[in-house]
């Protein structure tokens, strides 16, 4: 796991995993399918939002720094989405979601 992305993600939470999770999902999506042309799993379920990317969001803007700077590639990005869906599926099965 690139520690880049895995230490932005641990610094960013604030108690909530569910919602931390979700919105570096998001931001995830984002950066890979609209900004890099690279597709997602389709289990993921993602649709871009009617109002574009969310540009202000520090996890989408965690996630340019690292790329641009080459910390961390889409491919790598792409790779930490995956743990973060797993995990994401964990949470929701011990009811931690919301």
């Amino acid at each position: 796991m690139n520690e880049g992305l895995k230490q932005e993600f641990t610094s960013s939470d604030v108690g909530d995993p569910w919602g931390t999770s979700m919105s570096w999902m998001f931001a995830i999506c984002d950066f890979l399918v609209l900004r890099r042309g690279v597709p997602v799993p389709k289990e993921w379920g993602f649709s871009p939002s009617p109002f574009g990317v969310d540009e202000d969001s520090m996890e989408f803007k965690e996630l340019q720094f690292l790329n641009e700077d080459g910390i961390a590639t889409c491919d790598e990005i792409l790779d930490f989405g995956k743990i973060l869906w797993r995990y994401t599926r964990i949470l929701k099965t011990q009811g931690k979601d919301y």
